[in-house]
């Protein structure tokens, strides 16, 4: 995994790279171990929201507003 994330990493505008958090919580290595919310169900979820419009993304999805910033400056 860690090797992964850093491949992805260098790719990334270096705005972006300074934007990036890191969970640093439990609540994501408890989903696999709960069998009433699997690990999938949780990532449907975050997926449902991603794909909302968000108005402080000027109704903008976080996948549209991200490919925005990917390909600024290109």
């Amino acid at each position: 995994m860690r090797d992964a994330l850093v491949e992805v990493m260098v790719t990334l505008p270096a705005h972006l790279k300074r934007s990036l958090t890191w969970d640093q919580g439990s609540e994501m290595g408890r989903t696999t171990s709960a069998p009433s919310t699997p690990a999938t169900s949780s990532y449907a979820v975050a997926a449902g929201l991603n794909a909302r419009p968000r108005k402080t993304l000027d109704w903008e999805t976080t996948a549209e507003r991200l490919v925005t910033l990917l390909t600024a400056g290109t």
